[in-house]
């Protein structure tokens, strides 16, 4: 009974932040949109090429496995970006960490879904430069976000 406490305490907490993550979001015009999926899409480019990063690809590719862990040191990096006053940058890992909590937290996938349609308001407005990937490719790994 604690153990389901902690659980749904847990997902509330994670729901929460989501919100405000989306919060942040709705209040970005859509070219400041495309800055922020601009660093979205560049995180996963060195998501896939640091090796110091492959658990956390790893988690995003195989739809979980590992999320838990992969979402811990995902958090580390942003809130170390953040430290460092990197704040599109942090703002680019955001959506990995929330789309990782969601595969541990089901009830939070419709949020994470969101958040993404959210995100895809940059589209019109992606600078090539910034990023190394098409549009087509913005959630390469979430199968389930994008049904």
């Amino acid at each position: 009974m604690l153990k389901r406490w902690f659980q749904n305490r847990l997902a509330r907490t994670v729901e929460k932040e989501m919100r405000q993550f989306i919060g942040f979001l709705s209040g970005l015009n859509d070219e400041e949109m495309g800055s922020v999926l601009a660093s979205t899409l560049g995180t996963a480019k060195f998501l896939e090429s640091d090796e110091s990063a492959h658990d956390i690809l790893t988690a995003l590719s195989t739809g979980g496995t590992g999320a838990d862990m992969a979402a811990i040191a995902l958090g580390d990096l942003i809130r170390e970006l953040q430290r460092d006053d990197q704040l599109i940058s942090a703002a680019g890992y955001m959506p990995w960490f929330h789309t990782l909590r969601a595969y541990n937290y089901p009830e939070v996938r419709g949020t994470a879904r969101e958040m993404w349609d959210h995100l895809r308001r940059g589209t019109a407005h992606l600078d090539a430069e910034l990023s190394p990937y098409e549009p087509d490719e913005l959630v390469p790994y979430l199968e389930w976000a994008v049904g």
